[in-house]
C-alpha cells in the first residue's frame, strides 16, 4: 500500500443499516475522484466481528457492495489478531 491513500473502516459483513451507508458513501466519494486519483486509493474494510465474518463471508459482502481489489479489500482473520488490530486503530 506504500504510496497509496488508504481508507480504513470497520464493518460487520451482515450489517443491514449503518455499514451499507458507510460503503455507499465511500463509493460515492471515490467516484468523485479522477480516474488517476482513484488508482491511488485503497479501502481496507476490516471485520468488526471476526468470530463470524470469516474470509468467505467478507468476500460475499464485497460482492454485495459491488467492490473488488485492487481498490477494495475486505479483511478478516482470527479474533486474536483482528481485535488487537482494531484496538490499535481505535476502531
Amino acid at each position: 500500500m506504500r504510496g497509496k491513500v488508504v481508507v480504513v473502516t470497520g464493518i460487520y459483513a451482515t450489517c443491514g443499516h449503518t455499514c451499507p451507508l458507510i460503503m455507499a458513501q465511500l463509493k460515492r466519494s471515490l467516484e468523485r475522484l479522477s480516474v488517476q486519483q482513484q488508482r491511488d486509493v485503497r479501502v481496507l474494510a476490516i471485520t468488526l466481528n471476526p468470530e463470524h465474518d470469516d474470509q468467505e463471508v467478507m468476500r460475499e459482502a464485497a460482492h454485495r457492495y459491488s467492490v473488488s481489489p485492487p481498490q477494495y479489500h475486505f479483511l478478516s482473520g482470527p479474533p486474536e489478531r483482528v481485535n488487537p488490530l482494531l484496538d490499535r486503530l481505535q476502531i
